[in-house]
Order: structure tokens, then C-alpha cells, then sequence
């Protein structure tokens, strides 16, 4: 188990289950959620002495169990079980690679260079980048990397090993640090936790994401961005989302390289915000998801961020739309939101702030399931309003006289210490 204590119950739990005997038939790996009215008690009777316990969720009331066939199905039909699901694989959105190499053109086109000019930044805003883990060593990160935990190996060193540094890429957009060098990232003055749920070649499962976003409940974090998804619903997964958003954190998701086909999980769940791509033109990027779930739309199309090895490099993705709208939602916390509800959480406001502010691009004004509510403005979603440099007067000029003296030089040998007279301007 992490380093971190197990609530008491949950320490009963695993012990009643690792106390039985282990059974000869075949088994598998399940997630199994209980309903949140259950007790600890509830929990031990329902899945008795002989189950074995893999791992029990600090916030969520998950565990992970070795089980066989006609348990899962007495599990099903117990009224404390919620469900019981097997653990399946995941993995990274694929980038798509491009050959060019640009600037930090997405940071630039909704508008985060004019606020940073303003003095606004995302300090000490708390992200969980729940990704291949993040190169905290960037020099472009390095400042911003906060801690994180890694749930592939099971210790506290998140460092990305991806081929594509999707973490590290995600994180740069994010955060990377206004310092002069390399990329900008929507927020460089947020502080970004590496949280590890997939291997070096993308890949993880519904436990390691569900206990990434565990991790983030129980870490306090202000946001989570998650480029990453399947294209299966997962119940688990959502009622992680679901909490996770009731607890106060706003999940921004990418909708998917799915091409026009429906949004991938968890960007489909309610409790998540889902984000196509755009390119320069804001026009709708082919790779990007069709889906009446797609919330808002980021640059998404030749993006350069950091990857592994202090280096940056250009990629294309709705994983890369994604965290230019994290980093807005960054910079929206940073700068004050009132709490219009009184529900003692902000993500609900950060998030109409953010469709509210989004510029339309389906041409109707409405929601739609290319755009949803458009693509992301940092300007307008901090509410400033930046002023054009003024006009300059059309003022008619006079003539200028001829300087009779226009064409003397004085020669600077001839008369030492005088030098040679400014001409006329």
C-alpha cells in the first residue's frame, strides 16, 4: 500500500478479505463501488472473508478485488453494491505528429499573453495533470512541478517516460514558465502536480485512473485535466467524476482524435467538461470528436510544448486543447470568483465563466457538437477589458522650408573639437 493511512474502515475491510482462504477458480480483477449510504459493516458482509483485496480508495467508496465468476454475480444483486465492474485498460489520446515547429501560438491566439501583460498568471492555482506523469526536471516545469504520485509503480515519483512526453506536453501548455526561454504555457504561475495512470507507452487502467482522481480528491486540487480516454463507459470512472466534481474540482477533459465520431470517456460524463481542437483559423480541426457533449473548443493543431530531455516539440490533439482551457480556468481562480451559489465550491462558477466567455464559432450563437459553446477566451473570461492602442490624429503637416545649410559639411580636421553639424530632421 501508498505511504499514506487507510481510514479505519477501510483497514477492517482489507483485513477481514486477506484473512480467508484463497480459492482455486479462476478469477478476476474488479472495481467494485458501493452505494454512498453504505457502512463499513455493509461493506464486510457484502463481500465477506474469503474475497481478496488488491486496493481500497481513500475518498471513493471503491475497492479493487480478485473475484470469481459467481461472485461478481451475487454482488450485483446485493442492494449495498452500487456495481461491480471488471478492470480494464486505458490509454493516452494519441497525439498526431506534425512536422512543423511553431511558437506558443494557441497561448497567444485566445488571448493569455494581453493578461499575463495585466499581471495575471494562475499563481499557486493546484492542477493534477492526470497523464504519463510529467518531466519535472524541464527547465521550463521545473518551478512549476509540485509533487504527484505515480499508480503505474505504485511510488512517489511521477517522471514521464512516454515516447511522446504526453504529461510533460500536457503540462507545458498548462504551466510552463514565462522565463524566456522555450514555450509559455496559459498559466505559468500555477503549480502543477505529475499524476502517473499511464505507462511509457500510454497505456493504464480504470483503477490507476480512478485512483489518480482519488488522489486528487484527497490532495485538494483546484482542477484536473485528464488527456486521455476510452471509448467505453465506465462506472467507476464516472462516479469518480462525479465526486470528484461534487467535491469541488473541475474536470476538463479532451473530447478525443475520434473523427467526428461521439466523444470518448470521461469527456462524455456530465460532470466533466469535454474540449475539441482548433486550428489558427478557429475553424473545427477533422481529427476532433462530433458529440453534443462537447462543451468548449482550444487550439489544438501544431502546438509546441515541453517533452523529455529540456526540449520542445510540436504536436496535434484535442489533448492539447485541453489544457489551454485548464489554464484559463487557472487563471479565472487566481483572479477571484464569487461563489454566486453559496455551495462552498467554485469549479460550478469557473465553469459557466468559461462558457459564457467562449467565442462562438457554429454560426448559429448556440451550443453545438463541434465548438459547444466555442472556443476559449482567457480576455474575456477574466472579464478585462483591453483597450486598442489609440488612433493616431490625422494631422495635416506643413511643408518643410529648405535648409540653405543642408549641404555644408564641415570638415572635422579643418576645425578640431567642432566635429561635423547634425543635419536637419
Amino acid at each position: 500500500m501508498k505511504a499514506f493511512s487507510l481510514p479505519a474502515f477501510l483497514l477492517t475491510l482489507i483485513a477481514l478479505f486477506l484473512a480467508g482462504p484463497t480459492s482455486a477458480a479462476p478469477t478476476k480483477e474488479y472495481l467494485v463501488g458501493f452505494h454512498a449510504q453504505a457502512t463499513a459493516a455493509d461493506k464486510g458482509r457484502a463481500l465477506g472473508k474469503e474475497r481478496r483485496v488488491k486496493n481500497a480508495m481513500r475518498r471513493l467508496p471503491i475497492v479493487t478485488a480478485e473475484l470469481e465468476d459467481h461472485e461478481v454475480a451475487a454482488l450485483r444483486r446485493d442492494p449495498r453494491v452500487a456495481y461491480v465492474e471488471e478492470n480494464r485498460w486505458i490509454q493516452a489520446i494519441d497525439p498526431i505528429l506534425s512536422a512543423e515547429y511553431s511558437t506558443s501560438w494557441g497561448v497567444a491566439h485566445i488571448g493569455s499573453h494581453l493578461v499575463h501583460e495585466l499581471g495575471y498568471f494562475g499563481r499557486d492555482v493546484r492542477i493534477a495533470v492526470i497523464d504519463t506523469g510529467v518531466d519535472y526536471l524541464h527547465p521550463d516545469l521545473m518551478l512549476r512541478y509540485a509533487g504527484g504520485y505515480n499508480f503505474v509503480f505504485d511510488n512517489a515519483d511521477p517522471m514521464d517516460d512516454n515516447t511522446y512526453s504526453h504529461g510533460t506536453h500536457a503540462a507545458g501548455i498548462i504551466a510552463a514558465e514565462l522565463n524566456g526561454i522555450g514555450v509559455v504555457g496559459v498559466a505559468p504561475r500555477a503549480r502543477i502536480y505529475g499524476v502517473k495512470v499511464l505507462d511509457g507507452a500510454g497505456f493504464g487502467s480504470v483503477e490507476w485512473l480512478v485512483q489518480g482522481i482519488d488522489w486528487a480528491i484527497d490532495n485538494q486540487m483546484d482542477i484536473i485535466n485528464l488527456s486521455l480516454g476510452v471509448d467505453f463507459d465506465s462506472e467507476a470512472l464516472r462516479d469518480a467524476c462525479d465526486r470528484a466534481y461534487a467535491a469541488g474540482i473541475l474536470l476538463i477533459a479532451a473530447a478525443g482524435n475520434t473523427g467526428g465520431r461521439p466523444a470518448l470517456y470521461p469527456a462524455a460524463y456530465d460532470s466533466v467538461i469535454a474540449v475539441n481542437a482548433t486550428n489558427a483559423s478557429d475553424e473545427f480541426v477533422a481529427f476532433s470528436a462530433v458529440d453534443p457533449q462537447v462543451e468548449l473548443a482550444a487550439p489544438g493543431l501544431s502546438i509546441s510544448s515541453t517533452i523529455r530531455g529540456n526540449q520542445v516539440d510540436v504536436l496535434d490533439g484535442t489533448s492539447q486543447a485541453a489544457p489551454h482551457v485548464t489554464g484559463v480556468a487557472a487563471l479565472i481562480l487566481a483572479a477571484g470568483i464569487a461563489d454566486a451559489n453559496n455551495d462552498g465550491r467554485l469549479n460550478d462558477e469557473v465553469r459557466q465563466r468559461l462558457q459564457q466567455s467562449a467565442v462562438p464559432l457554429g454560426g448559429t450563437g448556440e451550443r453545438d457538437s463541434f465548438f459547444g459553446y466555442g472556443r476559449v477566451d482567457a480576455v474575456a473570461a477574466l472579464q478585462l477589458e483591453i483597450s486598442p492602442p489609440p488612433v493616431a490624429p490625422d494631422v495635416k503637416q506643413k511643408k518643410p522650408k529648405p535648409d540653405k545649410r543642408a549641404n555644408l559639411v564641415r570638415d572635422p580636421q579643418a576645425h578640431p573639437g567642432k566635429g561635423t553639424p547634425a543635419r536637419p530632421r
